[in-house]
């Protein structure tokens, strides 16, 4: 009987996503750049990019984010599989690798999966992660943002869902390289991550609600909380079915977050949630704005407030107090945007498919 071993010559060149961060070194900036299965990380060294790392995953990364809590020296990589799984990364300086600080699964026993795969938004503040891997369905993951919610994080877990008690810590998450699959009967999990070399596999990783020897001295003690640790996510159900994208808004009280949908009359609108007040098992809604164009096909949320809906031939700036704005474009359909200056949020560069 004759057999065929096909394997690819090269290396993943196409880039699905790629984000910027301190996530190495505080007093430097990293390029993270994501290729199907492998997590490349880039260090900005003046007018050039110097490759520091590079790790292979066993799944292909569905989305990329950078979470950077202010209380926080260096920052954390959010990333989210094909397969409907996630994993919390970051940088040990001790041992000079990636550790894997939490990890988790989107699966759902019912529910229509989302035609464009998962998406994802980070709140301005750290203060939640937003996840949509299912039709009419939104994950919301609590984050402990800084030292003062470090320090009551049990009362802010019982706030956060509207006195439902979620707490992190009840179920420990180990993380095997022999292991790909997550059991929600034994409440172990594990990243879905190759056995080749260099790997996250090899990597020394901290257990959720232990100590790290990264995260200071002392004895790991049982149920230890630290900046940047999430809690147990809470489903919620919206109306929106089709949704293209979302993203947290800044300057806000609560984690409010704007999505991007298209109605049954193909209508595409903006509806924005307030994600840390539930009212009768939903989320609470904050204002809409209808009709931002039949092209609409990203949501990019500004630093001084308000939101551009970034469409072809158009850009369209919401705000629930202000008028809608539209002005005219010469691009295509967008493919890419970063805010230059995140601070001011003056400048946005835009990248199109030409």
């Amino acid at each position: 009987m004759q057999y065929h071993y096909v394997v690819t010559a090269h290396k993943p060149s196409s880039v699905q996503s790629a984000v910027k961060g301190a996530f190495i070194d505080p007093s430097a900036t990293n390029l993270i750049v994501a290729k199907n299965h492998i997590l490349e990380i880039y260090h900005d060294a003046n007018d050039s990019v110097r490759l520091m790392a590079e790790y292979v995953l066993n799944g292909q990364i569905q989305t990329l984010d950078v979470l950077h809590p202010k209380d926080r020296i260096t920052a954390l990589i959010l990333i989210t599989t094909s397969k409907k799984q996630f994993a919390v990364l970051s940088w040990d300086s001790m041992s000079g690798k990636i550790i894997t600080e939490s990890f988790g699964s989107l699966i759902e026993r019912l529910g229509r999966p989302m035609d464009e795969g998962t998406l994802t938004a980070v709140d301005p503040k750290c203060r939640a992660i937003a996840m949509m891997a299912y039709q009419g369905t939104l994950k919301v993951i609590p984050v402990v943002a800084d030292e003062a919610m470090r320090r009551s994080a049990g009362r802010y877990a019982k706030n956060y869902c509207g006195g439902s008690e979620l707490w992190p810590y009840s179920t420990k998450y180990s993380v095997s390289a022999t292991t790909t699959e997550a059991s929600a009967v034994t409440g172990t999990a594990t990243l879905p991550i190759s056995p080749t070399t260099p790997t996250l596999a090899m990597s020394k990783v901290s257990v959720v609600g232990e100590k790290h020897p990264s995260k200071g001295k002392g004895k790991a003690v049982q149920g230890e909380i630290a900046v940047g640790d999430l809690y147990s996510g809470h489903l919620f159900r919206i109306e929106e079915l089709k949704v293209l994208d979302m993203a947290f808004l800044h300057g806000c009280g609560k984690p409010t977050i704007a999505i991007l949908h298209e109605d049954n009359a193909m209508i595409r609108s903006v509806q924005v949630y307030e994600a840390h007040t539930i009212i009768n098992d939903k989320l609470a809604g904050v204002w809409a704005q209808g009709n931002v164009g039949p092209t609409a096909s990203h949501i990019l949320a500004l630093p001084r407030g308000g939101a551009l809906v970034l469409g072809q031939g158009f850009i369209t700036f919401i705000d629930g107090d202000r008028s809608k704005v539209v002005v005219s474009t010469g691009w295509s359909d967008v493919t890419a945007h970063e805010i230059i200056d995140p601070h001011a949020g003056e400048r946005v560069l835009v990248g199109d498919d030409e």
